[in-house]
């Protein structure tokens, strides 16, 4: 059995202006990369690790971030991430893949004193995702958080509303809600303003910062299992043979393109062009089905 301290961080000690005093460092050491202290410590609040330092993962909402938290738990552990919790509150509808990250056993580059040499120790793992379907995949999740109700993203649906006009309650898992959706943000990157764009929808190089964070492997969603393997070998804890990788928190609708009109294809081709540009994703978009009768 280890030592309780070597799997466990000590008991969260620092508090707000700790936390910034050592973004403003992380910033100083990566040069140029972060416009303020505020948005460096965004990045370290992204990226987690585990007490043996082993590996550092950034975490890209909506692109299998629930998944892989199971995977890497489950091979720095030994065993499955325990599912006997429930949130009714949780966002993101999967409360293990939360609670997990402020258990003591994974924490937020934010904790450590040097965020920089831990990163620097670590296998830098990430992972990406069709800048289409992402697009796609956050849109249905602030729909499913007015359906729902929820206090989370509440905020973000006012903000969308005020500045488009978008109505939840006519235009939620529909075509032109889409449209306003993405208008919303491209408009928000336009004007310096993407301190309101949510992680679940904005761009992937703002998540994983890839000049500053140097991932070693980067997974694509739509092609895990090759990732799956390397990160494990890479780790020294091979997948078992049967291994299925877990696929938590997935879309009832596994693409949801009946969304994409030619504006919404031309605005995701202008808000992600950085993504497509990063990642080697196509920026062919289409065809267009119509949509059906009566449908805004």
């Amino acid at each position: 059995m280890p030592r309780p301290a070597t799997l466990f961080f000590p008991a969260p000690a620092s508090d707000a202006a700790q936390r910034l005093a050592r973004a403003a460092a992380f910033r100083a050491a990566t040069g140029t990369a972060f416009a303020s202290d505020a948005a460096a410590l965004g990045f370290l609040s992204g990226v987690f690790l585990p007490r043996s330092g082993r590996w550092a993962y950034a975490a890209t909402p909506k692109a299998a971030s629930s998944s892989l938290k199971r995977l890497l738990f489950e091979l720095e552990f030994g065993l499955p991430l325990p599912g006997d919790v429930t949130d009714p509150e949780d966002p993101n509808g999967d409360a293990p893949a939360t609670r997990v990250l402020s258990s003591r056993l994974i924490c937020p580059l934010w904790e450590l004193d040097d965020p920089a040499a831990a990163l620097s120790g670590a296998l830098r793992i990430t992972a990406v995702r069709d800048p289409e379907l992402r697009a796609i995949s956050g849109f249905k999740h602030i729909c499913r958080s007015h359906v729902l109700k929820h206090v989370p993203y509440y905020t973000d649906r006012l903000h969308i509303s005020a500045l488009t006009g978008l109505n939840w309650a006519k235009e939620s898992y529909r075509p032109s809600g889409f449209e306003k959706f993405l208008e919303f943000i491209a408009a928000c990157y336009a004007d310096n303003r993407a301190d309101l764009v949510d992680p679940h929808w904005q761009r992937q190089v703002d998540s994983i910062m890839p000049q500053v964070f140097r991932p070693d492997l980067i997974a694509h969603v739509e092609d895990l299992n090759p990732f799956l393997h390397q990160i494990a070998d890479r780790l020294g804890a091979p997948l078992p043979q049967d291994f299925v990788m877990p696929h938590s928190n997935a879309s009832p609708d596994q693409t949801g393109r009946e969304l994409i009109t030619p504006r919404a294809a031309e605005l995701i081709r202008q808000i992600y062009a950085a993504d497509y540009a990063a990642f080697g994703y196509s920026t062919e978009i289409g065809p267009f089905p119509e949509p059906p009768t009566g449908q805004p």
